[in-house]
């Protein structure tokens, strides 16, 4: 986080899992509000379909483009059977090589 000030000055802050208020709590010494989620896991888990892959959703910096990008090629050496899936949904190609 770049400045704590703009949650540690907030009357409440809301956070999408336990783990961020867990880190919260522990970094900042703040008292968070888990929200209930939303989804119903049981109900769009998907079936096994027998492939496995790394996925990456979303490549952008903000994301950990550039960490997935060294992982990637760790695993395109060391581990070339396990492959990669990318799915992009806000970055651009643009992104990935810039």
């Amino acid at each position: 986080m770049r400045d704590p000030k703009h949650v540690t000055d907030s009357d409440a802050v809301l956070v999408p899992s336990q783990f961020m208020a867990d880190y919260y709590r522990e970094a900042l010494g703040l008292s968070c509000t888990v929200l209930p989620t939303l989804v119903d896991h049981e109900q769009v888990r998907a079936e096994r379909s027998g492939q496995d892959f790394v996925v990456f959703i979303n490549p952008s910096v903000e994301n950990g483009v550039y960490a997935f990008a060294r992982i990637a090629d760790e695993l395109g050496r060391r581990r070339p059977d396990i492959p990669l899936l990318i799915v992009e949904a806000q970055g651009t190609e643009e992104t990935l090589a810039g």
